[in-house]
């Protein structure tokens, strides 16, 4: 099944307009044929919180992704 891209993508952030004036989909498919409009990151939240400016955040691999790396080749996570 498909994700279904949150709309808010397309709204403009950096000058605080609120239109969407921006198609994220259509650069993305631009950029990185490879993907389509379909590259994206999913996240899990295991704390609850206020996130501001300035905060510090940590990026973890996922257990089947440190599976994955100690069975696999180095050529193929690279994807020689």
């Amino acid at each position: 099944s498909r994700t279904v891209r949150c709309p808010a993508v397309n709204v403009d952030a950096r000058h605080g307009s609120g239109k969407a004036d921006i198609d994220v989909p259509a650069l993305l498919s631009r950029h990185y044929p490879q993907h389509g409009p379909y590259l994206g990151v999913y996240l899990r939240v295991v704390r609850g919180g206020v996130l501001r400016v300035g905060d510090t955040i940590a990026v973890e691999p996922a257990p089947w992704v440190l599976a994955l790396a100690a069975a696999a080749p180095a050529a193929v996570l690279a994807g020689v």
